[in-house]
């Protein structure tokens, strides 16, 4: 038996993403040990937001920001907001300090958050010296630990939604590659209180919901899709890109208008059923927007006082001619220099649409070609670990990489190399990271004498 067709017993698959998930913990326990802290950049702003949501029932994280600006890192010695950032936050339009980030990814950490308050709590009770105000490590940790749960839930979803198109085993292989080799093992246990794997596990679920239940929803089925598709977005603005896979939902709904009076009543009340969390959602943000910023459609990202708008100046031009060299291939963040499993995938992804001749499949193609082209419009993505703005969307380049290791896996040549260029990509994703985090968070002083002769 090849090891390809031994991955295909369900106790080895459990036991591949245990271990996964154990050796991303220990990764994020060991940064914890070594650091103090699982903060830093603009988690803090996260960690502010999901605090002052769970503790404070509200968003004002005033309190929060004048705290953790006073928290000076044990391992870098910087404050954890400076004075410069602490400016940023403050909201004229609100009177206090506000996060600029949607308040979607503060409500998926909320419950690891009250978790690890109330084991903290009961540490204290039973006379441990543990922070309770919110700060403290056992808050941090639990709060990774949902980044964990966030990043394996998510790949069991992606292994599911690419298995109703390809080879099961070809399936659960592309999404454990899509788990080791891309930028989730960073954003778990580097950044784990960033939104980009609460947005990789939300945009999951949507997509493999909306395809399950197609043509066959029942009222709940509509409920906890409009729920998901109003959550993506509030969770990271640019995945709402992908609601264009709704498109096909439309043209259902309005055939069914032309039906018989059964038929009209169960589209309306699948409508109803949809747009009641959807607009509750989406409305929320848009008044947290218009009572931080200045308007529904206007956002912060460093710009509060300035309501910086979703649409800048100059967008069309850029709309004309999108950099998409960069977006590929640039050293500061393009996704196939980064992460180059994305770009097999992508070319699996086209493929796949083309051979299928599926429409719901050629949506979601549609729709991350649509979010690439914008990516080419917005530029690098900043000081990040790979293509942040691509790792919520990173199902869909499992799909297109579960086509491609479905049609090598036709011959125990191909399941060999399946097999292994999944292992060469994993291990070259493992070796950036590491060289990442030596240049990005250790201080020069601290490299080790061989990397610094090949660094500097």
């Amino acid at each position: 038996m090849s090891f390809f067709d031994w991955l295909a017993a369900p106790r080895v698959r459990w036991f591949t993403l245990a271990a996964v998930a154990l050796g991303m913990i220990a990764a994020a326990s060991g940064r914890l040990a070594v650091t103090g802290s699982l903060i830093n950049d603009d988690a803090v702003i996260y960690f502010a937001q999901v605090r002052s949501i769970v503790l404070d029932r509200d968003a004002n994280i005033t309190n929060e920001v004048e705290r953790l600006a006073r928290i000076v890192s044990e391992f870098t010695g910087r404050q954890k907001i400076n004075a410069a950032g602490v400016d940023g936050l403050f909201s004229k339009t609100a009177g206090h300090h506000v996060s600029w980030y949607g308040y979607g990814t503060a409500v998926l950490f909320a419950p690891f958050f009250l978790a690890g308050h109330l084991i903290a709590l009961a540490a204290h009770a039973v006379g441990l010296d543990v922070d309770v105000d919110g700060y403290g490590r056992l808050h941090q940790f639990a709060c990774m630990l949902g980044s964990v749960f966030f990043a394996i839930v998510g790949t069991v979803l992606l292994a599911r939604l690419a298995a109703a198109y390809f080879d099961r085993t070809a399936a659960y292989v592309a999404s454990l590659a899509i788990l080791v080799a891309t930028p989730i093992p960073f954003y778990v246990s580097i950044q784990p209180m960033m939104a980009h794997t609460p947005s990789f596990f939300l945009m999951t679920a949507f997509l493999f919901h909306w395809q399950r239940t197609l043509g066959e929803r029942s009222f709940r089925d509509w409920a906890l899709l409009g729920a998901l598709a109003g959550l993506v977005p509030v969770t990271r603005y640019e995945q709402s890109i992908l609601w264009i896979v709704l498109a096909y939902d439309l043209i259902v709904f309005c055939r069914a208008l032309a039906g018989s009076r059964r038929e009209v009543s169960a589209a309306l009340l699948g409508a109803a059923a949809f747009l009641a969390p959807f607009v509750a959602i989406i409305a929320l943000q848009l008044y947290l927007n218009a009572a931080h910023f200045g308007g529904a459609f206007r956002v912060g990202y460093g710009t509060i006082n300035a309501g910086g708008p979703l649409y800048e100046a100059g967008i069309v031009a850029r709309f004309l001619a999108p950099d998409f060299a960069g977006t590929f291939f640039s050293p500061y963040g393009g996704f196939v220099t980064w992460t180059p499993i994305l770009g097999v995938a992508l070319l699996g992804l086209l493929a796949a649409s083309i051979q299928l001749r599926d429409a719901p499949f050629r949506l979601m193609t549609l729709g991350l070609c649509i979010q690439i082209y914008f990516l080419g419009m917005w530029g690098e993505a900043g000081d990040s670990f790979g293509s942040r703005y691509l790792v919520g969307s990173l199902a869909l380049f499992g799909l297109g990489l579960a086509w491609a290791i479905d049609r090598l896996a036709r011959s125990d040549t191909g399941k060999a190399a399946a097999v292994a260029g999944c292992i060469i990509f994993a291990v070259g994703n493992g070796s950036a990271i590491a060289i990442y985090i030596l240049t990005r968070y250790v201080p020069q002083a601290l490299w080790p004498s061989w990397f610094q002769s090949v660094v500097l």
